[in-house]
């Protein structure tokens, strides 16, 4: 009994096996399909530009392509906006933290600082 419910059982796993193509999805509709999704999370960042403007992020190419590459790793319109705007923030404020300590750096240099101001400056 136990032999001819596994023969039962085996035939009708082939049969239903050979009757049904596996279709597994191929590389090029990954690829379309990421695509797809990567083409629409821009136009999501576009539209978050369009209403909210640039902010802290220049109105240049390579910086648009750096936001568009969020999106490409995997990041949502929102989050590559989210983000984009974090990274610039933060790098403006080093850039004018770095140009405030290079005017006072040359400030002291020239000896225009009152003495108490100069000695208090960590350079």
């Amino acid at each position: 009994m136990k032999r001819s419910t596994a023969a039962v059982l085996a035939a009708t796993t082939a049969l239903s096996l050979a009757t049904v193509p596996a279709h597994g999805i191929t590389v090029d509709e990954a690829r379309a399909q990421d695509e797809a999704r990567n083409a629409k999370e821009v136009e999501k960042l576009i539209k978050k530009w369009d209403e909210n403007g640039y902010g802290a992020m220049p109105n240049t190419y390579e910086a648009g392509y750096m936001a568009g590459g969020s999106v490409k790793a995997g990041s949502s319109g929102e989050q590559a906006y989210g983000a984009t705007q974090a990274g610039w923030v933060a790098t403006w404020i080093a850039v004018s933290a770095a140009g405030l300590g290079l005017i006072a750096f040359a400030a002291k240099q020239a000896g225009v600082l009152p003495p108490q101001l100069a000695g208090q400056l960590p350079f």
